[in-house]
């Protein structure tokens, strides 16, 4: 498995086609890194079960559930700012200066291509399994 997300995006900014690439395990490290230095694993955590929870849902449902996460968790990483323009950046295969200046509606669509994709809860649970792993080892 070298991608956690198979299907690729493009989206248009400013009269450009932008190329998603696929979340692999690079951004994986870099999303993990990212939740650390903010110091909100546990808030990603109780983020992953309280979606986890919900039964019986549409695809819609799910889908503006995901982004409600992936927007709160945003809010919650101020800390982490140049480490997310970097993610971004590296999934759009821009420079972080072009991903801190791009207008906020352009950002939101990258966002909602990105973590719209059927794939994102592989993602999502890669990242939990991650982090349920380190903790299990401290625990230790």
């Amino acid at each position: 498995m070298d991608t956690l997300i198979g299907i690729e995006k493009m989206v248009i900014i400013n009269g450009e086609e932008i190329k998603i690439k696929q979340l692999g395990l690079k951004h994986l490290f870099r999303f993990v890194s990212i939740l650390k230095k903010a110091k909100i694993v546990g808030y990603f955590m109780q983020l992953m079960t309280d979606l986890n929870s919900v039964e019986e849902e549409t695809e819609e449902e799910k889908r503006v559930k995901y982004l409600q996460v992936v927007f709160n968790l945003i809010f919650e990483l101020v800390e982490a700012e140049g480490e997310i323009y970097e993610f971004i950046a590296s999934i759009v295969g821009k420079k972080k200066e072009d991903v801190e200046n791009m207008p906020l509606d352009a950002f939101v669509k990258v966002v909602e291509a990105v973590f719209t994709s059927k794939d994102l809860t592989d993602f999502f649970s890669a990242v939990q399994r991650v982090l349920s792993k380190q903790t299990d080892q401290k625990t230790v």
